[in-house]
């Protein structure tokens, strides 16, 4: 077979040509390019007990803030405001009566219900008591601001529950005089919250209060007759208020908090049972009438500020009767 090339024509020789050719970019393209740069603020982190920049921070840290902690959530379920942080996972039941699991790295899953093995901090107040177990029943999840997460060996200087450190913040007061909210959430299975706040500043001093009612019938069916139908329901009522100032170069902080919590506990469901459709508590549970009942409030007092080349944390608590110092090198 004879192959015979064919002479270029001459307009393939002009288009090679003008590609070579370098054309000026117009003054309105350099303008845009400089209109989409984007410049990110600087996240600062205290999840180390001192204020350091998140990216020069040498552990595995993460922070979410602002309307995605809050915004689409119920506000009922700490997974909801925990679903962005990696390695944190919640597993939630909707059983108010037991409470989410959390877990960080794996630290934490074992734990049967509750929180066990990580840290945990609700503005600057402990929520782990000295064996290792966290209650979360007084968190105001509506209110929250903001959420850092600190996993890795670093726990370890928060002391016991070292498998990581959560540390939750209430959301800042309004800047202005004073803002009046309200939030109303429906849902399926009986779900209904409704949450007041009031927020401002006024003479150099912070005010934030929030009175939470939320109520969820859950989905355990009482299958006794015993006149409670469901068998799963929780009615939760929740006090979060804070105060900050200024004072002795520092921030001082006054916190309180309280919950009141009722909520029957219809039990697990086992697998055949889930197979086969059924949705009804255990017959054992509602007779012997399982349930949470949990009365809690604290009242905490914090000052922050720099101490030579340490910042201090000083927390009391009266509930508790002591008081607690963490020196930190900046």
């Amino acid at each position: 077979m004879n192959t015979r090339l064919l002479p270029p024509q001459p307009a393939v020789l002009l288009a090679a040509l003008l590609s070579t050719v370098p054309f000026p970019v117009s003054p309105a393209q350099g303008q845009t390019e400089s209109r989409d740069t984007v410049t990110l603020p600087t996240v600062v982190v205290t999840v180390l007990r001192s204020p350091v920049r998140l990216d020069r921070m040498p552990f595995a840290t993460s922070v979410l803030a602002g309307p995605e902690v809050r915004e689409g959530n119920s506000g009922v379920f700490i997974e909801e405001a925990l679903h962005g942080l990696p390695g944190v996972r919640v597993q939630n039941r909707y059983n108010p009566s037991q409470g989410e699991r959390i877990s960080i790295r794996g630290f934490g899953a074992r734990s049967q219900f509750g929180v066990r093995g990580i840290k945990i901090l609700v503005d600057g107040i402990p929520a782990t008591l000295p064996d290792g177990q966290s209650t979360l029943d007084h968190l105001d999840i509506g209110s929250l601001g903001r959420v850092e997460a600190l996993r890795g060996p670093a726990a370890a200087m928060y002391g016991n529950g070292a498998g990581g450190v959560l540390l939750f913040e209430s959301a800042a007061p309004h800047t202005g005089t004073y803002r009046q909210d309200a939030t109303v959430v429906a849902g399926s299975n009986g779900l209904l919250r409704l949450q007041a706040t009031g927020s401002g500043t006024s003479g150099g001093v912070a005010f934030r209060a929030s009175a939470t009612q939320s109520r969820f019938d859950g989905f355990r069916d009482n299958a006794t007759g015993s006149g409670e139908d469901p068998y799963s329901q929780a009615t939760r009522t929740t006090l979060n208020a804070g105060l900050t100032t200024s004072a002795a170069g520092g921030t001082l902080a006054l916190q309180l908090s309280g919950v009141d919590l009722d909520a029957l506990n219809g039990g697990s469901l086992p697998a055949e049972l889930f197979d086969e459709g059924s949705n009804e508590a255990w017959g054992f549970n509602v007779r012997r009438g399982t349930r949470k009942d949990a009365r809690q409030g604290q009242v905490g007092v914090s000052w922050r500020g720099g101490v030579g080349a340490k910042s201090l944390i000083h927390i009391y608590k009266p509930t508790r009767q002591e008081a607690i110092s963490y020196p930190v090198i900046r």
